[in-house]
């Protein structure tokens, strides 16, 4: 009776709490840190956490890597918090520790050149691989390709061919084609309708034309093609449109190549900073420049790890914690595996036992690389805290990488997968989901944090999500280091506060044609992280341990 009493409490203070969360107009700043029973907000109880730690020594300062596009080291909030490479003399240029990296003070740039200038801009993975593959298989003939050729085809065009980016500019050449195949339909009409044809301006095209009586979505396309083209001609006559159709094919391919161009430039100035792609044991390059465009995603993820915490200004971060920094990324880059891989490695053999990975993709040509180091991490005991995503997708059916396991080897066992919620206890609405992959949810909405210049921002993401999982890691572990990366995960999953049950807005407002879903079908826990919870089971595990 006593127990059902309980619940029935819990219950109406569950309730009173919602009310009153929906009653407040926005996120308060450093919403994370507050407490769903205390503050009426669904935050990770940092500040209940770290009341309940009192009664216990810190054992160890924990070293949080922050995988990232670079970071401001010397941002107010920040500079005091960062981890130091003592076996380097600062400014003498030589590798004094004899790492392989030369004046690595607060970490290491992976995409910078040998001189200490930086790659600012970078391209996206799916142009990367359609340069590398077009002059073979963009115009093939694949009924001459070798079996060994149709596999790497059939990857070029269902794979690479679908995605964003350059094979969109691509899709136009064909589109147009299709378009111009209409003309003759569309010349028919008009010389049904009008009387004279061949004074036919863009207004009777509009009014008279019908694109299609039979629901055909390409010739619907093609009508709005060619009356933005006589929208765009000083003369808007349709024998003005037909006579430049073959200009058109060539404009589009024209438009193509060039940007093929741009892009073709980026990949070579980066093999002049990693002329080694693919080959993991060749990973001493870069430079130890922190700082680039770009840098305020890994300075704002740094400050919600490890913000200096009660120094009176900007605001806390939740762990006491020794910021590394390892940029591995460029502005408007997707990483390159290669990076990925080099920079968990840097910070594993650096004394990481954090590694925060804000970032992500759905194309890895090199996966084998990123799982080498994941393997590596795992071997040392180190925990990999990786975003789910911004696309509103269901990433157990469309991968988001870096991944825990590729093709028939195992998965790794150290790696958490992080989605994001909001202040009202909401899965976000940009985050991605998915029952098996996603393991829990965080604070990603509304993040008050760094960002550099001495300057503070809210932004939103599952990369703002992802620092409040590490931050909470590094809490833990600073108390309780006996703890394995495989408890860690175990811990943060098991003391989630559970909405198992409750509907709640579907991610990009429709999963499965429904506006709600059960929380629980969003990760494998069914719920979002909660500080104070886990403090308390690390606790409880930590002195079964003993």
């Amino acid at each position: 009776m006593k127990r059902v009493q309980l619940i029935v409490l819990f219950f109406v203070s569950s309730l009173a709490a919602h009310s009153q969360v929906k009653s407040l107009l926005k996120a308060p700043l450093g919403w994370e840190h507050l407490d769903l029973e205390q503050d009426s907000v669904w935050g990770c109880s940092i500040n209940k956490a770290y009341e309940f730690l009192k009664q216990f020594t810190p054992r160890q300062k924990v070293v949080v890597a922050i995988v990232d596009a670079g970071g401001d080291v010397n941002h107010e909030d920040l500079k005091n918090k960062l981890w130091v490479n003592k076996g380097e003399i600062p400014g003498d240029h030589i590798d004094n520790d004899k790492n392989g990296y030369i004046d690595d003070i607060h970490g290491w740039n992976f995409v910078g050149y040998p001189d200490g200038k930086q790659q600012v801009r970078g391209i996206l993975e799916v142009n990367r691989e359609l340069l590398r593959l077009k002059d073979r298989f963009l115009d093939a003939d694949s009924t001459k390709l070798s079996k060994k050729e149709m596999k790497e085809y059939r990857y070029f065009r269902d794979v690479v061919m679908t995605k964003p980016g350059l094979p969109s500019t691509f899709r136009k050449v064909a589109e147009t084609e299709q378009y111009l195949k209409y003309i003759p339909d569309f010349t028919a009409q008009l010389k049904e309708k009008c009387s004279n044809p061949d004074e036919v301006f863009r207004y009777a095209f509009s009014y008279k034309i019908s694109p299609s009586d039979k629901g055909d979505k390409t010739a619907g396309n093609a009508f709005y093609f060619f009356e933005s083209k006589l929208r765009g001609l000083p003369v808007s006559k349709w024998d003005s449109i037909v006579s430049q159709k073959e200009n058109w094919k060539k404009e589009v391919r024209q438009e193509f190549e060039d940007a093929c161009k741009t892009n073709q430039k980026y990949i070579d100035s980066l093999a002049i900073i990693d002329p080694h792609q693919t080959n993991l044991k060749e990973r001493y390059y870069g430079n130890s420049n922190l700082y680039a465009r770009g840098a305020d995603h890994g300075t704002h993820v740094g400050g919600t790890i490890g913000a200096e915490r009660n120094n009176g200004i900007g605001m806390n971060g939740i762990a006491d914690a020794a910021l590394m920094f390892v940029r591995i990324l460029a502005y408007f880059e997707d990483e390159t595996d290669k990076n990925v891989a080099a920079g968990i490695m840097y910070a594993v053999e650096n004394g990481a036992k954090v590694i925060n990975m804000s970032f992500g993709k759905y194309l890895t040509p090199h996966p084998e690389l990123v799982y080498a180091a994941f393997r590596y991490a795992e071997k040392k005991g180190v925990l990999l805290v990786h975003a789910a995503g911004n696309d509103s997708r269901d990433v157990d059916t469309q991968v988001h990488y870096p991944y825990k396991k590729i093709a028939k080897k195992r998965a790794v066992r150290n790696v958490i997968e992080v989605g994001a919620s909001t202040w009202e206890g909401q899965p976000s609405s940009f985050s991605n989901y998915g029952k098996n992959t996603v393991d829990v949810f965080a604070p990603g909405s509304d993040i008050y944090s760094t960002i550099p210049d001495n300057k503070y921002l809210p932004q939103s993401g599952t990369s703002m999500a992802t620092p409040v999982v590490s931050g909470i890691a590094a809490l833990i572990w600073t108390y309780f280091p006996d703890l394995s990366a495989e408890q860690m995960i175990d811990i943060l999953k098991r003391s989630v506060v559970s909405r198992k049950g409750v509907q709640v807005m579907a991610p990009g407002g429709s999963v499965q044609g429904k506006s709600t879903i059960d929380f629980g079908e969003l990760c494998s826990s069914g719920g979002i992280v909660n500080a104070y919870r886990a403090a308390q089971l690390a606790a409880e595990v930590s002195k079964g341990k003993k």
